[in-house]
C-alpha cells in the first residue's frame, strides 16, 4: 500500500519528503520498503526514518545499509520523534533542531599525558584512523588486527590502556577482556580496557563494565571521545571521571548524503577528524591506496570462487566507506559481504562491479584531498 501511494504521489509531481517506516510488518517489512525506495529513483524525494522495537540493535545496524537516515525506538516519545524528523530533513543544521552527526564540542579538559596504547581492531582502515588520532595527541600506539594478537602482545609488553573493537572474528572484545582479567588474577595489576563499538545504546556501558571493561567509545571514533576515555581510565589524582560519550538510547541518526549523487558528506567527515583537514588528507591517501588493493582482492576472490575472502574484503571496504558516510558504497559492500557469508557467489561479479563503481564515486569526491596530500607531502 505504501509503494502504491508513493508512486501515485510521484506521478502527480508531489513526492513525499519524509517516510516513517515500521521496521516489522507482516507482508513486506520496513527494510524491504526502504530498499525499494533506495533503488527506485523518484519514488520518494525525501528520506526514510525507521521506527522499531523488536531488535533495536540489529535494526540500527541495518538502517544505513538500506538508506534510512534515522531510527526511532518504540514506544514513541514526542520529543524523540521531533528530533529524528528534524535531523533527517535538515541534516546540515541550517534550521532549528539538532544536526545529524554534529561537530563535537571542543574538549577543554586537562591534557592527557603520553600513554602506551594497545589497539586491537580487525579492520585495517579503522586501525589507521584510531592510530592517527592517538599518535597525533602524543601517544605511543601498538596496533594489532585480532584479539589473540592483542592478548599475546599485552602479555609480553606493558601498556597503559587497551582499546579493543567489540566485534572481531577470532576473539571479540569481551572475550579478550575476560582473558586479560583472568591473567591478571592475583597479580594486583589491571590494564584499563576501552571498548570501541559501532552503535552506542543504553545498556552498552553496563554490559562493558560487567565484562570487566572500563569505558567505551562509539564508532566512528572522534578525537574528543578518545581523549575523554583516556582521561577516564588514566585520570589525574584529583580529576573526577567523566561519563562516557553515549548516544541516546531511543534515537539514532545516520549522516547520509543529501542525494544519491553525493558520494560523501564533507561536513560530517571533517567533524569525525576534529575539523583537521591534514588528518582528512592523510586518510584520503590511505583510502585511495588500500581500497584499490581491496577491490583487486575481491575480483580475484570472486574469480576463484572463494566466498570467505569475498566476505572479509567486502567487510573491510564497508568499514572504510562507512567512515566517509558513503551511502551507496556502504550498501554495495554490505550486499557483497552477505553474498560471501551465504557462500553463493553467483551474483558476486555483478555486486563487485557495483561496489567498484560506488567506491569510484567516493574516490572522486576525495580526489581534491588526495591532490592536497600529494602537494604537501602528506599521506602515502
Amino acid at each position: 500500500e505504501a509503494v502504491a501511494e508513493l508512486r501515485r504521489a510521484a506521478l502527480l509531481g508531489d513526492p513525499f519528503p519524509l517516510v516513517l517506516v515500521d521496521s516489522a510488518m507482516p507482508d513486506a517489512d520496513g527494510f524491504a520498503l526502504a530498499e525499494q525506495l533506495r533503488d527506485e529513483p523518484g519514488l520518494a524525494a525525501g528520506v526514510v526514518v525507521m521506527v522499531g522495537s523488536a531488535d533495536p540493535r540489529r535494526d540500527i545496524e541495518r538502517c544505513p545499509e538500506v538508506g534510512a537516515a534515522g531510527y526511532v525506538r518504540k514506544p514513541l516519545r514526542k520529543a524523540d520523534l521531533l528530533r529524528a524528523v528534524r535531523a533527517a530533513l535538515d541534516p546540515t543544521g541550517a534550521h532549528a533542531g539538532p544536526a545529524a552527526d554534529p561537530a563535537p564540542a571542543p574538549d577543554d579538559g586537562p591534557p592527557v599525558p603520553s600513554l602506551r596504547v594497545l589497539l586491537a581492531d580487525d579492520n585495517p582502515f579503522n586501525r589507521k584512523v584510531a592510530t592517527l588520532k592517538l599518535t597525533r595527541d602524543g601517544h605511543r600506539v601498538t596496533a594489532v588486527g585480532c584479539g589473540h594478537d592483542a592478548l599475546a602482545v599485552s602479555g609480553r609488553e606493558a601498556f597503559d590502556v587497551l582499546f579493543t573493537d567489540v566485534q572481531m572474528p577470532d576473539m571479540d572484545g569481551f572475550e579478550l577482556t575476560a582473558a586479560v582479567r583472568e591473567r591478571e588474577r592475583g597479580t594486583g595489576r589491571r590494564l584499563p580496557v576501552v571498548a570501541m563499538t559501532a552503535h552506542a545504546m543504553k545498556g552498552d556501558r553496563e554490559r562493558c563494565l560487567g565484562a570487566g571493561m572500563d569505558d567505551y567509545v562509539a564508532k566512528p571514533v572522534r578525537d574528543d571521545d578518545l581523549r575523554r576515555a583516556l582521561r577516564n581510565v588514566a585520570p589525574a589524582a584529583d580529576a573526577p571521571a567523566e561519563p562516557p560519550g553515549v548516544g541516546d538510547d531511543t534515537v539514532e541518526f545516520f549522516t547520509l548524503p543529501a542525494s544519491a549523487s553525493a558520494a560523501l558528506d564533507e561536513t560530517a567527515v571533517l567533524a569525525r577528524v576534529g575539523g583537521n583537514r591534514d588528518t582528512l588528507r592523510e586518510l584520503a591517501g590511505v583510502f585511495r591506496e588500500d581500497c584499490a588493493e581491496l577491490l583487486a582482492e575481491i575480483d580475484a576472490a570472486v574469480t576463484a570462487g572463494h566466498a570467505a575472502r569475498v566476505r572479509a574484503a567486502a567487510h573491510t571496504v564497508k568499514g572504510m566507506v562507512g567512515f566517509f558516510d558513503a551511502r551507496g558504497a556502504t550498501a554495495a559492500a554490505s550486499d557483497l559481504e552477505r553474498l560471501g557469508e551465504s557462500g553463493d557467489l553467483s551474483a558476486a561479479a555483478a555486486a563487485a562491479e557495483t561496489l567498484a563503481r560506488e567506491v569510484g564515486g567516493v574516490s572522486a569526491a576525495l580526489e581534491p584531498y588526495c591532490r592536497e596530500a600529494d602537494t604537501v607531502g602528506v599521506g602515502r
